[in-house]
């Protein structure tokens, strides 16, 4: 992985990163929205930010939200 940066042209590199901050912003956004509305409804954050993970997860179709997987998994810390 490191090496595939060191040697990727700054182009791709730049269209990494904005596939990370666009994912990044979904991941905040879908987990404010939860937030406020499992908040006004006296319910367990934490439920709902088990709602969001599964909103955002890859297993959610029709539509993906998440442009780059593997990117949100190096970011949690999923080394497999």
């Amino acid at each position: 992985m490191v090496w595939a940066a060191l040697f990727s042209s700054p182009a791709t590199q730049r269209m990494h990163s904005i596939d990370f901050i666009q994912d990044l912003a979904v991941i905040m956004l879908i987990a404010g929205l939860v937030t406020i509305l499992f908040h006004r409804l006296k319910q367990p954050v934490v439920l709902g930010y088990m709602l969001a993970g599964v909103i955002i997860g890859p297993h959610t179709r029709p539509f993906a939200l998440i442009r780059d997987e593997h990117t949100i998994r190096t970011a949690e810390g999923d080394h497999r």
